[in-house]
């Protein structure tokens, strides 16, 4: 099953690989979540590096925990690093589940929108895909222990993904972080 769900994440990288740029305009409608979450993961490593730290490698087991954890988050419609369904309760139970071993495994979770409704972004309301990307970081920046764990030099690799709610614009972002893992998912 687990890897069923990982090569379904393959066929939606491969299928979505189309020329998008950090400035275009983004809505509820035209949202491409894979080329967010790299733009996302684009940030946050560069914040590690000006840090001294090394970049994040990206693990599709991570990945698959992030996914689910963000569509749980949509689908409940709150925020929270823990689930009801104890065994996918915790962050490192999810990693677990999708098929990551490692001592270290952290979690970061933001919820922004995607079109601000003019309230923040561009004449037409639309934000681009820069701004939400750097809405999403600042989030975690401002965050204490988010911060803390962008910064935790005991991550060697992450997976994020996104959820939206099409309806109001809400975006759901999750970052999932693990330490060096014995399982070979990595891209």
């Amino acid at each position: 099953m687990k890897w069923i769900f990982l090569s379904a994440i393959l066929v939606s990288i491969a299928s979505t690989l189309h020329a998008q740029s950090r400035g275009d305009r983004v809505s509820p409608q035209t949202l491409d979540p894979l080329f967010l979450s790299q733009l996302l993961k684009e940030k946050i490593d560069s914040v590690r590096m000006r840090k001294g730290l090394h970049s994040l490698e990206s693990h599709l087991s991570l990945e698959a925990a992030a996914l689910h954890h963000a569509e749980y988050l949509e689908a409940k419609n709150m925020m929270s690093h823990n689930e009801l369904n104890m065994r996918m309760r915790t962050p490192a139970l999810r990693a677990e589940a999708f098929g990551f071993q490692s001592r270290y495994v952290g979690e970061n979770i933001a919820q922004s929108y995607v079109d601000f409704h003019g309230n923040h972004y561009g004449p037409d309301g639309q934000s681009t895909y820069e701004e939400v990307a750097d809405d999403l970081l600042d989030l975690w920046l401002k965050s204490p222990g988010h911060h803390e764990n962008m910064l935790r030099s005991s991550y060697h690799t992450t997976g994020i993904a996104l959820a939206l709610n099409h309806r109001s614009g809400k975006i759901y972002a999750v970052q999932v972080f693990g330490g060096k893992s014995t399982t070979l998912a990595r891209y």
